[in-house]
């Protein structure tokens, strides 16, 4: 998937596919600045559409990324990111 077509899901769709959870977490665990950068730039996304008081729900996962949850998730999927992609939310 092309990165405006990802950014375009990100900023409209209600349910993220898991195949994109995944590609968060593999970026993640791949653990270079590119691919963490990268990711961090797609949570922004989702954060700001959070803030907004939207919902976003992860297809196959049992939860919800709100207002509420999304500090919560984002700590324990991706622990050692800068707390930047969680103020605010």
């Amino acid at each position: 998937m092309e990165n405006n077509e990802l950014e375009n899901h990100l900023n409209n769709d209600k349910i993220i596919s898991n195949s994109i959870w995944k590609s968060f977490k593999d970026a993640y665990e791949y653990d270079n600045v590119v691919s963490v950068t990268w990711l961090q730039k797609k949570l922004l996304i989702l954060r700001n559409r959070i803030i907004k008081g939207e919902e976003v729900k992860i297809e196959n996962e049992n939860f919800v990324l709100n207002k509420e949850t999304f500090e919560v998730i984002i700590k324990k999927y991706f622990p050692e990111l800068p707390t930047d992609i969680i103020n605010n939310s």
